[in-house]
């Protein structure tokens, strides 16, 4: 697949990468960005312990001085990590300017009213305040490092399992209607509100497509334009039932890995409750 269909910050997420890479004798520093003091001296503390350079901005205006001061060095930072609500500047106005400015600085936005909708600010990745610092420190390493979860761990694969059982009980199923089409269906709007429904849409493409490694007949399937899926039915006409489920059970499983590394765990875990309310036990 080429970059440009890939998901959201996975272009921002690889420079970084080959940067860290040709820093070796340098650790990456990183730019946390926030108006309150306190949450700048932790988010300072947990990530100066984990081998990272910190530099702080007391809200966006700053952060934005700070950056363009050097902008001639695109190597300096190796990552931003900003607040949304701020004073002067927000978080998203920042970004703005720096994709504006073509610096293509990887972000992760962590706020507690994160934007209605990042179409262009090619974010990393959200986290929801509030969150574990260690929430923070594994977010910074995913995109760092391009780390992509294991989506072939049995915890992922036995909640994708729950998570198909629960569409297929949950009423009679239309002939297109298989519980993997129901749960990308229910996904996509809320993600699609979030991020963008072009977002959703590499999303599960990069999904189809890492399934399709494990079942190579799940390549068959086809995205539409507005992000929805198709073909499950013609599939399931050709293989075994068997073989058709554990095909949904990697899809749903790999989509779910994809949206725990894009958006961060808590609001991954918060779309997941707003979606399934009555499904209980929502562990990773």
């Amino acid at each position: 697949m080429s970059r440009s269909s890939e998901a959201p910050g996975n272009e921002d997420r690889l420079n970084a990468l080959a940067t860290a890479k040709s820093q070796t004798n340098s650790p990456p520093r990183i730019l946390v960005v926030d108006d309150d003091r306190l949450t700048r001296k932790l988010y300072t503390k947990v990530l100066i312990a984990s081998g990272y350079k910190v530099d702080t901005a007391e809200d966006g205006e700053a952060g934005w001085k700070l950056l363009h001061a050097v902008s001639y060095d695109p190597d300096r930072y190796n990552l931003m990590v900003t607040d949304n609500n701020m004073p002067k500047v927000s978080g998203v106005e920042l970004v703005e300017k720096l994709r504006s400015a073509c610096i293509t600085l990887p972000v992760i936005m962590a706020s507690a009213t994160p934007p209605i909708s990042t179409e262009g600010l090619r974010l990393a990745a959200i986290l929801l305040k509030p969150f574990p610092t260690d929430e923070l420190v594994q977010t910074v390493q995913e995109v760092l490092h391009y780390q992509m979860p294991n989506k072939s761990t049995p915890n992922l694969k036995g909640f994708a399992r729950r998570l198909l059982a629960c569409e297929a009980v949950s009423g009679k199923l239309a002939a297109k209607d298989f519980p993997a089409f129901r749960v990308c269906e229910k996904l996509r709007g809320p993600f699609g509100k979030l991020m963008g429904i072009g977002s959703f849409r590499s999303l599960l493409s990069r999904a189809l497509e890492l399934a399709g490694a494990e079942i190579p007949r799940l390549r068959a399937l086809q995205i539409k334009a507005d992000g929805s899926l198709e073909g499950l039915s013609g599939l399931a006409a050709k293989l075994d039932s068997r073989v058709v489920a554990e095909g949904e059970v990697a899809l749903v499983s790999q989509l779910l890995g994809l949206l725990l590394t894009f958006i961060g765990a808590a609001l991954t875990l918060r779309l997941l409750n707003e979606i399934w309310p009555k499904l209980s036990d929502l562990n990773f």
